[in-house]
């Protein structure tokens, strides 16, 4: 009921107001150099009625917020005093019966008519036309893009930044236990399990980043293609370490790395 009264109390000025916008935009009705109405106020924040209702009209957004500009500002409590207490007392009357007969909605949306009518909405604003409307909610529609675009990069380079230092972190914790991890990796890859093959990749992955920043990369290159020598008979674990990019197309000729590789392996 809330949500029905709020619609009513607004139908008079902000429905027409959208459905002259759908008129002007989707459906070219209205003549390019035609006037805008005047703009009440409220149309920069429409209530949830009335957005679903110009949701339902399929007004274009960018539309909606350039005519909006022209805004009326809400009249002041003394100023709507003084003009009701100088209002005819035949239309005060008139107004009076309705709200006692019930009508109250109506009666108000008639009352905010009459104030805004009479030279009480938005000081100076020179009308714009339907194509200035149209022109102008282009230039919105660019720069709202222009804007959107900004921010998705700048949530690109937040997300990206702190991902990297999460990674970082990781890569610290893992060198505290490298070797306990290369022993799990052959541990799992022994189960002969898929889950376990995919976290035997991943961990893999982990070590040879981690060697990558020692300056050990040969040695682990060395160090996976031993483990795939060994596990070579596990036709789908191979797979896995090719599709990740593990295996090494050629092994290097870097005698350090097997003598290291040799160490480690005792």
């Amino acid at each position: 009921m809330r949500a029905r009264d709020e619609l009513l109390a607004a139908i008079d000025r902000e429905q027409a107001l959208i459905g002259r916008l759908r008129r002007c935009v989707q459906e070219g009705e209205i003549p390019r150099l035609a006037t805008e109405p005047l703009i009440p106020p409220g149309l920069g924040k429409l209530t949830a009625p009335l957005r679903a209702f110009a949701d339902f009209m399929r007004i274009d957004g960018d539309l909606l917020a350039v005519a909006s500009e022209g805004n009326a500002e809400p009249a002041s409590p003394e100023r709507l005093d003084r003009w009701v207490a100088a209002l005819p007392a035949d239309e005060k009357s008139d107004l009076l019966v309705r709200f006692a007969g019930g009508d109250s909605q109506g009666a108000r949306a008639e009352l905010v008519r009459r104030f805004r009518d009479r030279g009480n909405g938005a000081p100076g604003a020179k009308p714009r036309t339907a194509a200035q409307l149209l022109s102008a909610a282009k230039l919105h529609a660019a720069e709202r893009r222009r804007r959107e675009a900004e921010r998705a990069a700048a949530e690109r380079v937040r997300r990206e930044r702190a991902e990297a230092a999460a990674r970082e972190r990781y890569l610290v914790r893992l060198a505290k236990r490298e070797a306990q991890t290369w022993r799990y990796v052959g541990a799992l890859v022994a189960t002969r399990k898929q889950s376990d093959y995919d976290e035997a990749v991943r961990l893999l992955k982990d070590l040879k980043d981690l060697a990558a920043r020692k300056g050990r990369a040969a040695e682990v290159r060395l160090r996976i293609h031993s483990l795939r020598d060994e596990h070579s008979g596990k036709v789908t674990f191979v797979e896995r370490l090719r599709k990740a990019g593990l295996f090494p197309t050629r092994l290097p000729a870097d005698s350090h790395a097997n003598a290291t590789l040799k160490h480690r392996e005792r």
